[in-house]
């Protein structure tokens, strides 16, 4: 297995980033919507996912991004670029606003139990309240957005048979 990216494929590091990120936000949406004691896991796996998310652009940075199949037209690679980008903003959003709102309503965030994390943003339970709309909002743009993702790779596999969902599978 390659470790870096090439033009036709992503090497086995942006595929575990890919993956084990996926993973994760999944797994945040489930607890979510599930809440209770549950919630300091939540925390932690966005702050988690937050850093995964600062390394996995920094690769993506130092690391060429596989092109395009030639089957893919200008308009889809532009539309496929634009998902993806919201779904970084989206998910760094929502767990930036996450960790505003659990400060401003005066609740700490500890990074599986290690180190406090919360933000130092004064109390206001009233800006807090709006950050739980804000966040279950960011929420459903990414269970949008995944939907748009996984139907176009599924898509794209299945239907166009094409290359775009094996390059990022660890099969070679």
């Amino acid at each position: 297995m390659q470790l870096m990216n090439n033009e036709q494929k992503f090497g086995v590091i942006a595929k575990c980033f890919h993956w084990i990120v996926a993973l994760g936000v999944f797994t945040m949406l489930l607890l979510g919507l599930i809440g209770g004691k549950l919630i300091i896991v939540h925390k932690s796996l966005g702050v988690t996912i937050l850093l995964l998310m600062v390394l996995r652009l920094i690769w993506r940075w130092i690391n060429p991004q596989p092109s395009y199949p030639s089957t893919i037209s200008a308009t889809e690679a532009k539309l496929a670029r634009l998902i993806h980008r919201l779904l970084y903003v989206a998910v760094f959003l929502i767990i930036l606003v996450g960790l505003s709102m659990s400060a401003l309503g005066g609740h700490q965030t500890y990074f599986w139990g290690w180190i406090n994390v919360t933000l130092p943003l004064p109390l206001n339970r009233q800006l807090a309240s709006i950050g739980v709309y804000i966040h279950l909002a960011l929420a459903w743009c990414i269970v949008g957005l995944l939907v748009l993702h996984i139907g176009a790779a599924l898509h794209h596999h299945f239907i166009r048979k094409n290359n775009i969902l094996r390059r990022m599978w660890f099969t070679d």
